[in-house]
């Protein structure tokens, strides 16, 4: 009589393929993930930084044009604006703990260029 079937050798050895496979899969998910995360990041800060400009044709500078807007984060990123003089500001993406151990980028910015960056500070 002839048995039909997987030996326990065998199941192991596809186990341990597959086990492979992951450990070679996940972090590079885990960056696709992070990197998605961060343009959703840059696409709502090009929004505040549309909003800000169309807030400041109401008000004399950037700083009253901020204190009518709200700056609301996501679950992945804080918002935040500073000031650069009368006529110049900076926001900033700031990511939370669930973003920041999988993002190589410290902070998002921009600024009234609309140029986006990763950075320690925004540019003096």
């Amino acid at each position: 009589m002839k048995c039909s079937g997987f030996s326990l050798f065998e199941i192991l050895v596809a186990l341990a393929i597959a086990g492979i496979l992951v450990a070679i899969a996940c972090p590079s998910y885990q960056r696709h993930v992070a990197a998605v995360r961060r343009h959703r990041a840059v696409v709502q800060l090009k929004r505040l930084a549309n909003q800000l400009e169309h807030a400041r044709l109401r008000y004399p500078n950037y700083s009253l044009a901020a204190k009518s807007m709200h700056f609301s984060g996501t679950l992945y990123y804080t918002f935040q604006f500073q000031p650069r003089g009368e006529s110049g500001f900076c926001l900033r993406a700031v990511p939370s703990e669930n973003q920041r151990g999988v993002d190589s980028c410290a902070l998002v910015d921009t600024d009234l260029s609309s140029s986006v960056y990763c950075s320690e500070s925004c540019p003096p």
